[in-house]
């Protein structure tokens, strides 16, 4: 659709030059950037509409304004070790940027889309480059179209809406306001006032308290466990229904809570059934612009928001609408915070608990980056929308006024991600499932199950326990040997698999016992070390909390095992014992003498 045709340079110079230290919201994606397998999904991409009789020297021109007012954009990093408190931010006040111009066969819409695909692939080396790619699209040589690509170090959601009404401003020849005082270096000073450091501290003890309360995974379901798994390619589906924004509008107005909370009450409903579970995690994105200085920020702030939804407790879906509105508001006051601390955190509580925590169930409202109520759904996230086809699919339903697309596979990696894009005039969603936890099929009737949910809550109250009625959401089917452990769904078989990885030939027993606090205890029961059977209680006792950190360091991405509470050393006859089926039961274990029995926390 498109061929190159030349690659240009804007300047820019006179500008502040200076560093500094990373705030927290900056130390958190550059986090995310730098351990990624595949950063380009951290690319946020857009298509900024040049109006006709615009020469590339105005569009030029506007691309040096935003240069100049947002630091972010000419910023590359001094990266210590780990993201360490050495990493220096550094902004340029001289220098250049690539325009690249490419002339469009055909249409030069396509041609943009096409282009903006291509230029988001790969990420960007952030030690030396600036986190923005830019190429403007040319009909008979004159622009059509600026494709922008910029790394998320640089911009979150809230600044990208601010980049496309400042681009919109300075196409129509309008002045803009003053840039916000606040820039990314200036930020750490804000973050150690101490009214903020009040919040972030409290933050993390909000976080602390919610990692000893979540499931370590919504997505507990057989055949998950995959530690070396590095393809979290999905493939997408959009959602799009007129009527349903209708029904959003009815129930927000019958309950007082706003369309967002809404539509993740209804998510996190569907979700429940789902997975078969009373409650789910959501992590909810944040903008985290909580104080007056803040408001007009330009730079990366969001951070995660943890929520637990409790959807037992709900007797109707009003009730968990207004259930999921206060714990929206608990979990929005928390989610800034010192990233580095918080990791710390859900790490500590995890090794506590014997437990991987899964970021599986993701909820991310961007409909501030939509269009009015009667335009088009253009701008998109995680990437411009380009549909593998334009018919809808065969689970459509007119009834509904519901229309499904697929959507190109994206690096995305988490089960389920729900993302709304437009909740006012027109739903319009994106959701990004995991074929392991939600295959094509049952994604498009989860889609379809959302829009009915909200036509039958539009009608007045729904009690829950119709769910299964209203739905075509089925509970995921599990066989037997699972329990529920420290508010974990637990396969036996897959910590069983677990603890000889870790043990190898060492004689072992997991074994699940009735506990009043935990609902399960896994226990495990091993004998001493293979060519010491009569064992060391000292050296036993050691080894315990050994075992205990190579359970840990093998957990991740087996989201249906968990660390067993509690470890129990036997001393074994020569040579341990008659056979592996001597000891194929708790009883057997039981009759062998202790050395050495704890935590090993």
């Amino acid at each position: 659709m498109a061929r190159r045709r030349l690659l240009s340079k804007i300047g820019f110079s006179g500008l502040s030059a200076r560093s500094g230290p990373l705030a927290f919201g900056l130390t958190n994606l550059l986090r995310a950037v730098i351990v990624d397998d595949d950063p380009s999904h951290l690319n946020l991409t857009t298509v900024l509409p040049v109006p006709d009789g615009t020469g590339l020297a105005a569009v030029e021109q506007a691309i040096g304004v935003l240069l100049e007012r947002h630091e972010s954009l000419r910023t590359t990093y001094r990266i210590a070790p780990g993201i360490g408190p050495d990493t220096v931010q550094v902004v340029a006040g001289e220098g250049a940027i690539d325009l690249l111009c490419v002339e469009a066969d055909g249409d030069p819409a396509e041609a943009a889309v096409e282009l903006a695909g291509e230029l988001r692939r790969g990420g960007f080396d952030l030690a030396a480059d600036l986190p923005l790619r830019l190429a403007v699209v040319l009909r008979d040589g004159a622009p059509s179209a600026l494709v922008c690509v910029v790394c998320h170090t640089a911009m979150d959601a809230t600044s990208w809406e601010i980049l496309v009404e400042e681009w919109s401003a300075l196409m129509d020849g309008r002045e803009l306001p003053a840039p916000a005082a606040l820039q990314p270096v200036d930020l750490v000073e804000l973050e150690a006032r101490p009214s903020v450091r009040r919040i972030t501290e409290s933050a993390l003890g909000y976080w602390d308290a919610r990692m000893r309360a979540v499931p370590q995974a919504t997505f507990a379901v057989p055949g998950l466990a995959d530690p070396a798994r590095k393809d979290w390619h999905h493939t997408g589906l959009r959602i799009v229904s007129g009527r349903a924004a209708e029904h959003l509008d009815r129930i927000a107005e019958r309950t007082g809570v706003s369309r967002s909370v809404v539509t993740l009450a209804a998510f996190g409903a569907l979700v429940a059934r789902r997975v078969d579970e009373p409650r789910c995690a959501i992590t909810s994105l944040s903008a985290n612009r909580v104080v007056r200085e803040l408001r007009g920020y330009f730079g990366t702030l969001a951070q995660d928001a943890l929520l637990l939804l409790d959807v037992e407790a709900a007797a109707t879906f009003d009730e968990l609408v207004r259930a999921c509105r206060a714990e929206a508001m608990r979990a929005y006051r928390a989610s800034w915070f010192d990233p580095i601390r918080a990791w710390e955190v859900i790490n500590g509580v995890g090794a506590q608990r014997g437990v991987s925590f899964a970021r599986d169930l993701v909820f991310n409202d961007m409909s501030a980056l939509g269009p009015g109520p009667a335009g088009p759904a253009g701008r998109r996230f995680p990437a411009v929308r380009t549909p593998a086809e334009d018919k809808p699919l065969g689970r459509s339903d007119e009834a509904l006024d519901l229309r499904l697309e697929p959507l190109a596979a994206e690096l995305v990696p988490s089960r389920l991600v729900l993302i709304a894009h437009r909740l006012e005039g027109c739903l319009d969603l994106g959701l990004w499932a995991d074929p392991q936890v939600l295959p094509a099929g049952e994604a498009e009737e989860f889609g379809r199950s959302l829009v009915a949910l909200l036509a039958a809550a539009a009608e007045g109250d729904v009690p829950l326990e119709r769910l299964p009625e209203l739905t075509g959401v089925t509970p995921v089917p599990r066989g037997d040997g699972w329990v529920r452990s420290d508010g974990c769904r637990v396969e036996l078989a897959a910590v069983r698999r677990l603890a000889a990885e870790v043990l190898g030939d060492r004689l072992h027993l997991v074994v699940a016992e009735p506990d009043d606090r935990l609902g399960h205890r896994l226990v495990c029961h091993l004998a001493a070390p293979v060519g010491d059977p009569a064992g060391d209680p000292a050296d036993a006792a050691a080894g315990l909390a050994a075992v205990h950190r190579r359970m840990l360091d093998l957990l991740p991405g087996r989201p249906t095992a968990m660390a067993p509470q509690w470890y129990v050393a036997h001393a074994a006859p020569a040579p341990c014992g008659p056979g592996v089926g001597a000891y194929a039961d708790a009883v057997a274990w039981r009759a062998l003498p202790v050395l050495a029995e704890g935590s090993g926390r």
